[in-house]
């Protein structure tokens, strides 16, 4: 992340003393630490609304959660959305960004996977080939797909999805399996073979791969 690390950089410069020559004291914590700020905030204007330590926060605690609470995604989504706003190509900004609206979607208002989707094509436009940021994509977009009426248009833009991941990185041994389970909900068991026999050529001991082949009959 471009700011990260901007203020530790920047040496504590000493403030103006309003005092006489006889008073003149140490600068304080305080007074180092806001002036670092004032000299970062004038070299990045994002540490002016989003000091670096908080994106960091903000984009690690978004990443990692599975189940944030109403107002944590709330204040994330607000303060990652002013980021973009002075930042708007930033990969890691826009992947937190789309991941916090998938939690949003998926624990409070189903409505909001078309805000995810969106956030999800901007984050893949702007890293085209970072291998995970499709593989959460695809994973958004099966969760969308067990909401809606008609899953298999979602399911086959999963599948588009993980063809990426799997031209970035054909080892990944998850997203073979993912691609099975996706292909035998659409019907291709011929496709879920194929795609779970990947799986365990990678790892021969994978137990949701010999589950698959065992339920499509192969």
């Amino acid at each position: 992340m471009p700011t990260m690390g901007l203020l530790s950089a920047i040496e504590p410069v000493e403030p103006r003393n309003l005092a006489s020559p006889k008073e003149k004291m140490p600068p304080s914590e305080a007074d180092i630490v806001e002036v670092r700020f004032q000299r970062a905030q004038d070299l990045d204007p994002l540490e002016g609304v989003y000091p670096a330590e908080r994106a960091d926060a903000d984009v690690r605690s978004v990443l990692a959660q599975t189940r944030p609470t109403r107002q944590t995604l709330v204040d994330a989504m607000a303060r990652l959305g002013d980021a973009l706003r002075l930042q708007p190509g930033n990969p890691l900004f826009l992947v937190a960004l789309a991941r916090a609206r998938t939690l949003w979607a998926e624990a409070f208002d189903p409505v909001a996977f078309v805000d995810a989707d969106v956030a999800w094509r901007r984050a893949t436009a702007a890293d085209p080939h970072d291998w995970q940021v499709w593989s959460l994509y695809g994973e958004m977009l099966t969760a969308w797909s067990t909401r809606a009426v008609e899953p298999s248009g979602f399911r086959r833009q999963a599948k588009a999805a993980l063809d990426h991941v799997l031209r970035i990185k054909p080892d990944e041994v998850a997203a073979w399996i993912n691609l099975a389970q996706i292909d035998r909900a659409l019907g291709d068991r011929s496709g879920a073979a194929v795609a779970a026999r990947h799986a365990l050529a990678l790892d021969p001991a994978n137990v949701r791969a010999h589950q698959l082949l065992a339920q499509i009959g192969a």
